[in-house]
């Protein structure tokens, strides 16, 4: 998808957005929070820090990680 968005706008910056924390439940806890990490955390860590080490090869592509500005007291928001 890079190589097709820099074949095509050789000078246009991309941003690679990680994946954002997720829960494994399908209902939140007490507080209306769901736990984080869990069972998808490792996953969603493993496929973030690849998207970072190619962003950092690339040119005019830049990686962001929002993890921390989806979590509140430690776990993933619930979003209604």
């Amino acid at each position: 998808m890079v190589s097709h968005l820099q074949h095509a706008n050789p000078d246009s910056t991309v941003l690679m957005v990680g994946i954002l924390p997720c829960a494994a439940e399908t209902s939140p806890g007490p507080e209306g929070l769901f736990a984080w990490p869990n069972g998808l955390s490792a996953g969603i860590s493993r496929v973030n820090k690849a998207l970072e080490g190619f962003a950092s090869q690339q040119h005019l592509v830049h990686y962001v990680d929002c993890t921390d500005e989806m979590l509140l007291q430690g776990q993933v928001r619930h979003q209604a």
